[in-house]
């Protein structure tokens, strides 16, 4: 049978989307991108109930015009399944996380007795989407977002140490070198004094080289666990800040004064301890009828404090008028305009600085190799790329100097084989 599969989530989407796909690989079904070509539709989502998720929404009625079953799954409440059918009543069939236990079943049940008999989700037999050299790797199943709206249900969703240390193993045997650690903020909530020991079995396995923390809570981040970071060469020295999160955003202006004074403290302490740390932020563009242009100023000015490596920008889904629109665009740009010469600046900074990290790319034009490493920490935050006289394969690890820089990248030499 062909089947499609579309994820709109985040990281603990991925993560369930590679399961799904492992669950479809065992079953022998074929998968198809083009849904017009599909059986069946699998759409993994996630807070389809919230405001900003609304073009989440969208992507799934679009999908209901097709002839094929619709699926959808992921974050949402079992309450919440009769309003969802209300505003999108073309979907076959809602199924949210907590029933992935018995999702095979209900899928099956969509076809004729014997048509479809798909294998039992199995978290631990997973396709991946990443490069075969990482992989996401869940400490806690609860993403960021629901802890901050539901703060203390979810400590049943953290995940045992030996379960994910077995996991890790298994992905390493697989050839993964680096892992990404999902739903370290539950984590760090809930269970903090067994969060070194988890990062301390997973620096013992043998072939994993690197461990990057990509989701830290920055107002959760303590001097421990920064100088556990600096000693520990294993655990990327990158650091995400996000305040997109309601917890940042809503604050009283006093708060605010606070929480950007402790913001502007952590990262120097994270700069004397780590001097080669990698930090970076996401933040939003706020609908211009919610952020006035006084508290706009204010924020570039606390970016111009702060001083960030990389900076993610959301904008806001919510319809904009035309005049908003121009407003939030004029913004962007004046954000943007200012990152762009912290970064540069930042960059600099880097000449003559060594990098390690996993060859990802090369290009045959420039005779370049691309290097993935702990400073640009996704494919959005920045291009490292470096020279060399070896022969290099994808996934293979290296050591690279770096010769000069950019407002966007660097570019160095390559210095040694790991």
């Amino acid at each position: 049978m062909n089947i499609g599969l579309v994820n709109l989530g985040c990281a603990n989407n991925i993560i369930d989307s590679e399961s799904v796909l492992g669950m479809l690989e065992c079953s022998g079904q074929t998968i198809v991108t083009d849904p017009s070509e599909a059986d069946a539709i699998i759409v993994n989502t996630c807070g389809l109930m919230q405001t900003n998720h609304a073009d989440s929404l969208n992507n799934v009625v679009s999908l209901t015009g097709y002839p094929a079953k619709l699926i959808v799954i992921g974050c949402f409440k079992h309450d919440e399944i009769a309003s969802l059918k209300a505003l999108v009543p073309g979907v076959d069939l809602w199924v949210p996380s907590s029933d992935y236990a018995s999702l095979h079943e209900q899928i099956n049940n969509l076809f004729p007795k014997g048509t479809l008999e798909l294998c039992k989700f199995n978290q631990f037999h997973r396709v991946l989407s990443t490069p075969k050299y990482r992989a996401y790797l869940q400490v806690s199943s609860s993403c960021l977002h629901k802890l901050i709206d539901e703060k203390d249900k979810y400590v049943h969703d953290v995940r045992p140490l030996d379960e994910v240390l077995f996991e890790a193993n298994e992905l390493v045997a697989h050839g993964v070198k680096e892992v990404m650690l999902v739903g370290t903020s539950l984590f760090l909530n809930t269970n903090s004094n067994k969060f070194q020991p988890l990062l301390d079995g997973l620096s013992k396995i043998n072939g994993l080289e690197s461990i990057r923390l990509p989701e830290l809570n920055p107002l959760k981040i303590d001097k421990s666990l920064i100088c556990y970071v600096a000693r520990n060469p294993k655990v990327a020295s990158s650091f995400m800040f996000d305040l997109t999160l309601n917890e940042y955003t809503s604050l009283a202006d006093e708060d605010k004064k606070i929480v950007l004074a402790k913001l502007h403290n952590l990262i120097n302490l994270i700069r004397y301890k780590i001097p080669d740390a990698t930090i970076q932020a996401r933040i939003q563009v706020s609908n211009p009828h919610k952020l006035s242009q006084k508290e706009f100023l204010k924020r570039l000015s606390a970016l111009r404090i702060l001083k960030f490596d990389h900076l993610h920008i959301e904008e806001n889904s919510e319809p904009l008028s035309e005049e908003e629109l121009k407003v939030s665009k004029e913004r962007f740009k004046q954000i943007m305009n200012l990152h762009r010469k912290i970064a540069y600046r930042l960059n600099k900074l880097r000449i003559g600085q060594t990098f390690r990290g996993v060859v990802n790319s090369y290009d045959k034009k420039s005779d370049y190799f691309g290097l993935y490493s702990d400073w640009n920490t996704d494919e959005t935050s920045g291009l490292v790329t470096f020279k060399s006289d070896h022969v290099l394969r994808q996934g293979q690890v290296v050591t690279v100097k770096i010769t000069n820089a950019y407002i966007n990248g660097l570019h160095g030499e390559h210095i040694k084989l790991c």
